[in-house]
């Protein structure tokens, strides 16, 4: 049985953290509106992404070396839009319940499960970060797999609307603030 680019790409290092589009929602061509500028060899790319999994020595010579690239590119901005959808946030959802993003890294947060977040929705301006839905803070993450992926690929606005739809993931205690001491002494604080 063939194996489609999706579930190729979702298997490897670089997408774990994504979830699976929707095939409606990769065949309609509405969902590409402002995308075709920003993708460079936009039809190999989608292509690519729509069919089966080609292994490199068995691709057309006419497709460009690095397609694959470009399959990420376009993939990952789908994905943006895709997890501002009710069926995107649910399959959110389950890889959060199922702790599959990375972890806080503030002691005072005990471990929370933390959500992928991109300061923007530009491609190149930064990695993939670490949302902490009990401080609300923006971390970097020792996972490779997070600096290896463009933060425009799940985009700052997702995150919001996630907890706003799954209330219970924000715990209801108020976060502890971290008081800094020097030899048991505050430090005052400006």
């Amino acid at each position: 049985m063939n194996q489609s680019w999706v579930e190729w790409f979702l298997s490897t290092a670089r997408g774990k953290y994504f979830v699976q589009i929707d095939n409606d929602y990769l065949q309609n061509p509405f969902n590409y509106y402002g995308i075709r500028q920003k993708v460079p060899n936009f039809h190999y790319a989608l292509e690519l992404i729509k069919g089966d999994y080609i292994p490199r020595q068995n691709r057309s010579p006419a497709w460009p070396e690095d397609i694959d690239d470009y399959g990420l590119c376009l993939y990952g901005l789908l994905h943006a839009r895709y997890i501002l959808t009710s069926e995107g946030q649910q399959r959110m959802f389950e890889k959060y319940r199922n702790s599959e993003f990375p972890h806080c890294p503030r002691v005072l947060c005990k471990g929370i499960t933390g959500l992928p977040y991109g300061t923007s929705d530009d491609i190149g301006q930064s990695t993939v970060k670490v949302f902490c839905p009990n401080c609300h803070d923006v971390y970097s993450s020792n996972d490779e797999s997070y600096n290896m992926m463009d933060g425009a690929f799940f985009g700052p606005s997702w995150v919001h609307l996630f907890m706003e739809k799954y209330p219970t993931i924000v715990p209801q205690d108020i976060p502890e603030k971290y008081v800094p001491k020097i030899f048991g002494i505050r430090i005052a604080q400006p």
